[in-house]
């Protein structure tokens, strides 16, 4: 990623952190998807145990004001976004979420939470590494 990051001359912009996103901090259940090269918190046992950052509460520690948020772990990304609530909230940042045209949970999340966002749903259908990816839920603050 550290490289990806500094050929595409963003490395000043973005922070890689070893540690997963979840809805609170502390230790967590990792399933490595080595496969698809990545992976993702588990509810059962997995394998490995990870410390597990909220956004909430790394940009606390850190002081950080996020004006982007991007979540493209499909089924997880409530997850994710509900451990942003004080900062989606405060800083209003643009949201992009990988999402299925059928799936509402999010939309309504963040449409409960920030009444002047805009949102937009792009079809992007893509396979990579053998998973689908079908649309993205993109937010912006009017």
């Amino acid at each position: 990623m550290c490289k990806n990051l500094l050929e595409a001359g963003i490395s000043k912009h973005v922070v890689p952190v070893c540690a997963a996103i979840s809805t609170d901090p502390g230790y967590v259940w990792f399933y490595d998807s080595l496969s698809v090269g990545g992976g993702n918190v588990s509810s059962d046992k997995g394998d490995m145990v990870v410390y597990a950052h909220s956004v909430d509460s790394y940009v606390q520690a850190t002081g950080i004001k996020p004006d982007l948020i991007q979540v493209g772990r499909g089924g997880l990304d409530l997850m994710a976004l509900k451990g942003a609530t004080e900062t989606i909230r405060r800083f209003k940042p643009r949201i992009i979420a990988s999402v299925l045209p059928c799936h509402t949970e999010v939309l309504a999340f963040l449409k409960d939470l920030v009444a002047d966002y805009t949102f937009y749903f792009a079809d992007h259908t893509f396979v990579w590494k053998e998973i689908e990816y079908v649309g993205f839920l993109y937010t912006a603050a009017r």
